[in-house]
């Protein structure tokens, strides 16, 4: 069906971004840490400081790549298996969807955990479950946010951070499809207070340019005290113009 025809060309494409990361570093997404091996080679110099190299058997990089699609593949045998007259379920179709653009974040979270993070070793990263890993790396960026010197540092980490989430995808200032960047999008929608916090570490506008904050309106109009406070922290404007409170949500 269309959603394994897909899949397939997700887990393809992954292969292909993997590759580039092992080889560049970052993300294989956007331009965060793409500068962190010139010239290429990431992974045979990760690999050159492992303690565990030796003892990951021959090719032991071309064996992690080949197992994080190998359990790329393994979720698409999975959605295969599904009974076309399933998907006529909203929560199946929604959960499997949902599964599908996941499997690649996790893809790249389990290479970039093992790049990123030393005190990980690749012998017991090449076995941990994909969702696993996303979680860890996650936790790492974000002990790392927390301990950037410079101001230009923690935004970056930071903003690593947001996209490791799903807060962000690749820039602090996008916009989505209602025009609301980052910060005003995760207010409305009731994000947790870290997320928040996060967001606005990396950089994002709490107040717009006349004064008043979208993201503090939003949050206040849907009852989400915790955005509130995470918001008021921040140094959120509290008077907002009446046309922008009588607006609604489209602010």
């Amino acid at each position: 069906g269309i959603h394994a025809t897909a899949f397939r060309y997700l887990v393809d494409e992954t292969r292909d971004v993997l590759a580039r990361i092992a080889e560049r570093g970052g993300d294989g997404e956007s331009s965060l840490g793409e500068a962190q091996a010139p010239g290429g080679g990431a992974a045979a110099k990760r690999l050159a400081r492992d303690v565990t190299g030796a003892q990951a058997g021959p090719n032991p990089v071309a064996r992690l790549l080949e197992t994080i699609v190998g359990q790329c593949e393994e979720r698409l045998r999975s959605h295969e298996a599904v009974d076309p007259r399933d998907y006529a379920d909203n929560r199946v179709s929604q959960r499997l969807a949902e599964e599908m653009l996941y499997t690649r974040r996790w893809a790249v979270s389990k290479l970039r955990l093992w790049l990123e993070d030393p005190t990980e070793f690749i012998i017991y990263v090449v076995d941990y479950p994909l969702r696993h890993c996303h979680r860890l790396l996650t936790k790492f960026l974000s002990q790392s946010a927390s301990k950037a010197v410079t101001a230009e540092d923690q935004r970056a980490a930071a903003l690593a951070v947001c996209v490791a989430r799903g807060k962000v995808i690749a820039w602090i200032d996008e916009v989505n499809d209602m025009g609301e960047d980052p910060l005003v999008a995760a207010a409305a929608d009731g994000a947790a207070a870290s997320d928040i916090r996060m967001i606005v570490a990396a950089g994002a506008a709490v107040n717009g340019a006349d004064g008043a904050s979208p993201a503090l309106i939003n949050a206040a109009q849907n009852g989400y005290v915790g955005v509130i406070a995470a918001l008021l922290e921040a140094k959120a404007a509290v008077n907002a113009p009446r046309q922008m409170l009588n607006a609604g949500r489209w602010a």
